[in-house]
């Protein structure tokens, strides 16, 4: 028996309009509230709220650029919906699928997945917080409320309040991502991470904070950035200008493992971690080539002078499998070149070409072990 998902009495065009409002980032303090309250009555409230969220995501996923077309958007729902029509009935008023397709502006890559859940503001009006991640094997754009967007390299997760564009632009980001701000002199734009605060007004730029790795790494395209130490009493700021980068070194801490950061109010009313690394040490370099740092979002990605060690956990996000290495030594070769599109072979092959490698994949795992006869070639 095909089961079909019924909605309660009630859902009213009403919480629509409030539900379009959150998928949208419009919603006020009040529809946000209303909204939640919604959610909490009934499970089938829940359900119906996440087919929203995936006709969202599909509508979103038409656009793979900053110019969103709603109506080749409308136009890939409506072929999907007839081909379904035979074994499932719409829950979903098509008035409404249209209007949520129309207003989004949010692009998708596979892989993205989107969570919205509730913290502590006050009593009065809880945050509602809206989550986007890249798993492993993707990588994914979002476009933000204030018109902002961000490339999420794999392994990568992007954080921010309801509160985003009302009262703050704040994001919190775990991972890898590029940034094209929107210029807000009034409203400055931040990036926490665990270990520092990128503040800018409107530029482009490049942020890698992976909890696992021991340094941070800010990369500046175009304008400029403050790097702000949180755990610094008189807030010390670094500025970072174009082609120049920073490496922020995190301080040792070879006890603790990284956990996830839990979110509380900050003084703007956005989020942040509630506890820091702190840092040991920052260095910056200048008249860097940004394109090294940056073109891992583009499909053509750039790689210089990068020893084997390195590459390979780059490689292990990108296609979502794991190195083993039999001989250590082989970590030290390093590598510079160009890779458009190629699939994991085809980059081990080339690898294979200029050092001394050989490969075989098993399931997730690339073994790799020393070529002895790579000398007498």
């Amino acid at each position: 028996m095909k089961n079909h998902l019924r909605v309660d009495n009630t859902y009213t065009n009403h919480i629509e309009d409030k539900i379009v409002s959150v998928l949208t980032g419009q919603a006020s303090q009040e529809e946000l509230a209303e909204v939640r309250q919604w959610l909490a009555e009934s499970a089938n409230n829940r359900k119906l709220y996440d087919e929203y969220t995936g006709i969202w995501g599909i509508s979103c996923a038409v656009g793979r650029n900053d110019d969103y077309q709603p109506d080749a958007a409308w136009t890939l729902l409506n072929r999907r919906m007839k081909t379904r029509k035979n074994y499932m009935q719409p829950t979903i008023p098509w008035k409404k699928v249209m209007l949520v397709a129309a207003m989004l502006a949010i692009v998708f890559l596979a892989g993205t997945s989107v969570t919205l859940f509730t913290g502590k503001a006050t009593e009065q009006s809880p945050l509602m917080f809206t989550e986007y991640s890249s798993p492993y094997g993707s990588k994914s754009m979002v476009k933000l409320p204030d018109g902002s967007s961000v490339w999420l390299n794999a392994g990568s997760m992007l954080r921010y309040s309801s509160d985003f564009n009302v009262h703050n632009r704040e994001v919190y980001l775990e991972g890898e991502g590029y940034f094209n701000v929107t210029r807000n002199e009034q409203t400055p734009f931040l990036v926490q991470t665990s270990t520092i605060t990128v503040k800018v007004l409107g530029t482009a730029f490049n942020v890698k904070a992976y909890p696992e790795e021991s340094v941070v790494e800010t990369t500046v395209e175009r304008g400029a950035v403050q790097l702000i130490d949180p755990c610094s009493s008189s807030q010390e700021m670094t500025l970072l200008l174009a082609q120049q980068k920073a490496v922020v070194i995190k301080e040792s801490q070879p006890e603790k493992k990284t956990e996830e950061v839990p979110l509380q109010e900050s003084n703007h009313g956005g989020i942040k971690p509630v506890s820091y690394i702190p840092i040991a040490d920052v260095e910056v370099n200048s008249n860097i080539r940004t394109e090294i740092y940056t073109s891992w979002k583009d499909s053509r990605w750039i790689f210089e002078s990068e020893k084997l060690s390195s590459l390979a956990v780059k490689l292990e996000r990108r296609y979502n499998v794991h190195f083993v290495f039999d001989d250590d030594e082989l970590k030290d070769n390093v590598f510079s070149g160009k890779l458009e599109d190629e699939t994991l072979n085809q980059v081990l092959e080339a690898l294979k070409l200029t050092a001394p490698i050989l490969y075989k994949i098993k399931q997730n795992t690339v073994y790799l072990s020393r070529n002895k006869m790579f000398n007498q070639k």
